[in-house]
């Protein structure tokens, strides 16, 4: 610290006054200005949380503290005496020291040796713990050297090392600030070269004693606790990539039938491109959906009958859901009933459930009630019936088991035919045209099944195709399409072929659900016992990047397992799932009711974008501000 040393003349302290000193006293400002020592950087292990200063006075050490000192002091002569006496020993008194200790007995001098020398295997024990090679040797935090190569991490781990995009994805690790380094410590003071006052708070300071003052300027620095910081560094908790899928087991449960080595009979074809079904370089079709009309302001007039399906009687119904998804082959029907005599209209008896009939601007469903909720209190009532489409028949408990081995060649449709005699059903599976599913031959002695109900090989054989089950609202029918008409990397303008138009201001609501899944480009489709093997891979790509292998005792056609592989690689990608609320328009009106398995066109300002119909639901709520609104979800694709 430098000192404050003024002229010759006089000091004084403020500027406007004279600082006079009482008389006979001997007053000697001591004044130091400059800048404050910094003392030396430390590193602290752990962080102080509780920063004190203590100022300590020193004094000369009283004479007992002298008497302490003194007290250590070298040994007296006698003491010397003995340390010579041990060390310098003369020759007469050897023969009195071992007089006078005799001679150590054979056994203890074993005994000494025994313990002084050790044997040998001891020594290469001792050698054997202590000796760490050198590559341990390198001082590391972790513990790791560098002795592992690359190419030994791949050799020894099997699944292999994570996609290069799944690194983008991590959480970070929070570390404590340990020192307060960003605290910025108070400048020192420096006054210009001039006569100096001290006034404090509004009074020029006047020392009452003749004694010395010293002046400190500058503020206190509060500590403060550690607190956390970000850092850069990521961990990647990641699934693996599966490295070798084929080692999965393919086969499932196994089978009543006895096989033989001869009945193996896969045939391998070579490699596939999947073929959608259009074209995207015509895109002409002759079922181009209706464009809704863009307008500021939709006034709908909704109309709601829920009545007996027989005799055609009223029911009291205040709120309704029907419900659809894709993956389901039954409509789902819940409702609130307001009186016990509506509920005995529809209630499940001795000869079963009883069908309604439910109309929602002019969109007509059939259900059969397969159970009902009663809940009720004094002067209320509440009853909640639940129901299922008809198609609901051709599965358990209403459809008997069956088990079937064809013996001769058959066909899918045939297959499914035999399934839907004596019910009063039938299939729709189209032939040509857009959006079809192939059909295929099963070889002989290669279609059975066992203990199952009509609608579960009926399923099956949809599943296989990778194809989907779309039961009808109010009749005995059901179809079978692709889950995925039109493979969603052609979903652009231009190419894209629609069954339904949304635009922006017919929205209600939106919502949206990011589940992105593993974009692949190849799957290998084979089956099991006979058949055909099939390596599927998507056009303009090299196949490098192959799906888990699909297997099925089933696959046995070239188009069949194609049109599987192309369903397979058309989930994959980054989705999402978004839900539009919208009206349900009259029967003839754009967009109409949207079903599953269609593909349905959104326009927003400034974009247009493409979705699959994953689920349908419309919601009836009723009291004074009725409403009924369509709830739609979409796959969308980027």
């Amino acid at each position: 610290m430098a000192d404050y040393i003024p002229d010759s003349s006089n000091l004084i302290l403020e500027g406007s006054h004279d600082y006079s000193a009482p008389d006979g006293a001997n007053i000697s400002p001591d004044v130091a200005f400059g800048e404050l020592l910094q003392p030396p950087p430390v590193s602290w292990p752990v962080v102080p949380s509780i920063t004190r200063q203590w100022q300590v006075r020193w004094e000369p050490a009283v004479d007992k503290q002298q008497d302490t000192d003194i007290g250590w002091r070298p040994a007296d002569q006698t003491e010397s005496f003995v340390q010579l006496r041990q060390c310098v020993a003369s020759k007469k008194l050897e023969p009195e020291l071992h007089s006078l200790w005799g001679r150590i007995p054979c056994k203890e001098t074993d005994s000494v040796l025994a313990w002084a020398h050790g044997h040998r295997c001891e020594s290469v024990a001792i050698g054997f713990w202590g000796d760490v090679p050198a590559k341990d040797a390198v001082p590391t935090c972790a513990g790791w050297d560098d002795s592992v190569t690359a190419n030994e991490i791949s050799s020894g781990i099997w699944w292999g090392n994570p996609p290069g995009k799944d690194k983008r994805h991590g959480d970070g690790w929070y570390r404590v600030q340990e020192h307060l380094s960003g605290e910025i410590e108070p400048k020192t003071y420096i006054p210009e070269p001039a006569r100096l006052a001290f006034v404090f708070q509004g009074t020029r300071y006047t020392p009452a004693h003749n004694e010395s003052i010293w002046f400190t300027f500058g503020s206190t620095v509060t500590s403060k606790a550690s607190r956390p910081r970000n850092s850069s560094i990521l961990s990647q908790w990641i699934l693996a990539k599966q490295y070798n899928p084929a080692w999965q087991l393919p086969w499932g449960a196994g089978q009543s039938q006895q096989r033989r080595d001869a009945d193996y009979s896969i045939r391998f074809v070579a490699n596939i491109d999947p073929v959608d079904p259009t074209d995207p370089t015509d895109p002409t079709d002759p079922s181009t959906p209706e464009r809704p009309a863009d307008k500021d302001t939709w006034l709908i007039m909704n109309t709601i009958s829920v009545v007996t399906l027989l005799d055609q009687q009223p029911l009291d119904v205040t709120e309704l859901a029907i419900e659809l998804d894709i993956d389901s082959f039954t409509w789902q029907l819940s409702a609130q009933i307001n009186n016990r005599a509506s509920l005995n209209r529809v209630a499940p008896d001795q000869n079963g459930p009883k069908d309604i009939e439910v109309t929602i601007n002019g969109w007509r469903w059939v259900f059969m009630v397969e159970r009902y909720e009663a809940n009720r209190s004094f002067n209320r009532e509440r009853y909640r019936i639940h129901g299922e489409s008809i198609t609901k028949l051709l599965a358990a408990p209403y459809a008997p088991l069956r088990s079937n081995s064809e013996n001769s060649p058959i066909n899918a449709k045939q297959v499914v035919t035999q399934q839907l005699e004596n019910t009063g059903f039938t299939l729709d599976w189209p032939n040509e045209g857009d959006f079809i599913t192939p059909d295929w031959t099963f070889p002989e002695n290669t279609f059975s099944y066992h203990e199952q109900t009509p609608m579960q090989v009926i399923a099956r054989i949809a599943t296989t195709a990778g194809a989907v089950v779309i039961p009808s609202a109010d009749d005995d029918s059901l179809t079978i399409q692709p889950r995925y008409p039109q493979s969603p990397w052609d979903w652009q303008q231009g190419t894209a072929i629609t069954h339904h138009i949304i635009p922006e201001s017919m929205v209600i609501s939106m919502s949206a659900q990011w589940k992105p899944e593993p974009q692949y480009n190849a799957v290998y489709v084979s089956g099991i016992h006979a058949g055909v093997s099939v390596n599927v891979r998507r056009q303009g790509t090299a196949g490098n990047d192959p799906a888990p292998d699909s297997y099925d005792d089933w696959l046995v056609d070239v188009g069949l397992n194609t049109e599987r592989g192309r369903n397979e690689l058309a989930k994959g990608g980054n989705q999402a799932v978004v839900t539009l609320e919208i009206p349900l328009m009259l029967t003839g009106e754009a967009p109409g009711l949207i079903l599953p398995g269609r593909l349905v066109e959104v326009i927003e300002t400034g974009d247009v974008w493409y979705g699959l119909c994953l689920s349908i639901a419309i919601i009836f709520t009723g009291g004074v501000q009725s409403k009924v609104i369509q709830r739609v979800g979409l796959e969308r694709h980027y």
